[in-house]
């Protein structure tokens, strides 16, 4: 307390401090690659010498995108869409099928190799202004960003890439592995866009149940089951 009684708030820890620090930078660094297109926004980090923007856009693995970038990216197309009108966006969700039987039966490096393949078949499915991602570093879980695609194009690029996997991964050894995949589309209310990945991600759980290697559309129904 102080000499009037009254409490004192302590002084914010080391560690609270350099989050804090943190925190900003990281807000920072997204109002940037939500305002500018995921190229751009990566070559204006790379004029800065910012140590947190390190791996925020790119998977240092794959290559691909990261989360923070393709949730950068729907800020983006939902900001468009509303200045100058509705065009649908689409997402796909994608969990590999017996993907933890090569970590367990193999190791921990074929499953690391079995990840790149399937971001390299992300890449050359990837048509110009979609944006492959992988949600995590760890992880066998990824989604695309598709502009200007409604749901029955966004399932044809899914089917491709659902056909395409266990294909390319036989070649490379891997055998039985597949994807589910989960698709979502917004067509309007783009003040909702953040929503769209998690209605992708229920389609793709929904897939993932029915039996694997296939995919499920999303629709109000499948979050009600979910529930």
């Amino acid at each position: 307390m102080n000499s009037e009684g009254e409490q004192q708030t302590p002084a914010p820890s080391a560690e609270e401090r350099w989050r804090a620090v943190q925190a900003g930078e990281q807000k920072r660094i997204f109002r940037i690659i939500s305002t500018h297109s995921p190229e751009e926004a990566s070559e204006i980090l790379a004029q800065e010498k910012v140590e947190s923007r390190k791996n925020y856009l790119k998977d240092e693995m794959t290559g691909l995108w990261t989360l923070a970038a393709g949730e950068a990216q729907l800020q983006r197309l939902a900001a468009h869409n509303l200045r100058h009108g509705n065009t649908p966006v689409s997402i796909i969700s994608l969990d590999m099928d017996n993907f933890s039987e090569i970590n367990n039966e193999q190791d921990h490096a074929q499953g690391d190799r079995a990840i790149g393949i399937l971001a390299e078949v992300l890449k050359r499915a990837a048509r110009e202004g979609d944006m492959p991602c992988r949600r995590y570093p760890t992880g066998d879980e990824f989604f695309v960003v598709l502009p200007s695609t409604g749901t029955e194009e966004a399932q044809v690029y899914a089917e491709r890439i659902r056909a395409k996997i266990p294909e390319t991964m036989n070649k490379e050894g891997f055998k039985g592995v597949t994807a589910s995949i989960g698709v979502a589309t917004l067509a309007t209310d783009f003040t909702n866009i953040k929503s769209l990945l998690n209605d992708a991600d229920v389609a793709q759980i929904a897939a993932k149940k029915a039996g694997k290697n296939r995919i499920v559309v999303y629709t109000s129904d499948l979050k009600s089951q979910a529930a």
